[in-house]
C-alpha cells in the first residue's frame, strides 16, 4: 500500500456508482492503471453519552461588559 500524497496526484476520477472510493494517478500516462483511495472512515462510531448541565441559569454579564 502506497502512502497517499495530494501533491503527487495528477489525475482524479470519481464514479458515483462506486461509493466511498476515489481513483487517482500520479502521472498522466494512459497506460498507468488508476490507484484506489478508500474514503470510508475506519473504526467505530462514538456511542451516545449524556452531558451534565453545568449551569441552572444564564451566566450574568458584568456592567463593564455591557458598556462596550
Amino acid at each position: 500500500m502506497d502512502k497517499f500524497l495530494w501533491h503527487d496526484v495528477s489525475w482524479v476520477r470519481y464514479y458515483s456508482s462506486v461509493i466511498g472510493k476515489m481513483f487517482y494517478k500520479t502521472s498522466l500516462s494512459e497506460d498507468e492503471p488508476f490507484k484506489t483511495l478508500n474514503l470510508r472512515r475506519r473504526g467505530t462510531r462514538n456511542v451516545e453519552f449524556a452531558l451534565e448541565q453545568a449551569y441552572n441559569e444564564p451566566l450574568p454579564i458584568s456592567k463593564e461588559k455591557k458598556k462596550t
